[in-house]
Parts: structure tokens; sequence; C-alpha cells
């Protein structure tokens, strides 16, 4: 199959590795096993699942909390967030005992 073909019928705009639904003891392990592809930056959903909240309390987050990791716009209908920053933050609420 041509390469530009399958690139118009199965990608969207804005591709990135879909993560599979987790349990809570191994989210993280297996999120960032399934990141291997491209384990710099993760989609709004991505991160939801990786640190285990909604799409709406993520973005509440980033409006609330200043301490919250800011998305990085790539075009008009791509957000990405950075892996390691929502890595150290969840690194911090949980040395803090906030988790």
């Amino acid at each position: 199959m041509d390469v530009l073909v399958y690139a118009r019928t199965h990608m969207s705009k804005c591709t990135s590795p879909r993560l599979p639904i987790l349990s809570d003891e191994n989210r993280t392990q297996t999120a960032l096993s399934a990141l291997l592809v491209n384990p710099l930056l993760v989609s709004p959903k991505q991160a939801a699942k990786l640190i285990g909240v909604s799409e709406a309390t993520l973005f509440r987050w980033v409006r609330q909390r200043p301490v919250f990791p800011r998305p990085v716009k790539l075009s008009p209908g791509c957000t990405r967030f950075r892996l390691q920053e929502l890595l150290d933050f969840v690194a911090s609420l949980e040395t803090n005992h906030v988790l």
C-alpha cells in the first residue's frame, strides 16, 4: 500500500499512539511502554489516563493550578503535554502525600 494512501486513511491530522484502558496498578508502567513510539509528547487523553483523571479535570487543573504542566499547542487542532513534566508533577504529588 502506498504510504500516502495509508497516512490519509489511517491517521488523523495529529497522531500519537493510543493507550489502552488500564487498572490503577499498572497504568503508569503500561502507558509509558505504549509511549515508546513518541516518548516526549502525549495527547490530553493520554495525559489524563496517565495521571488517572478525566480530560475535563486535566484542563481544569491547567486553568486553576499554576504548578500544573502547561500544554503545548502544535497546531490549531493538536495539543500535547510534555511527558516528563507530567511525570514530575505526579512525583511531586506523591512526595507531598497528596495522592
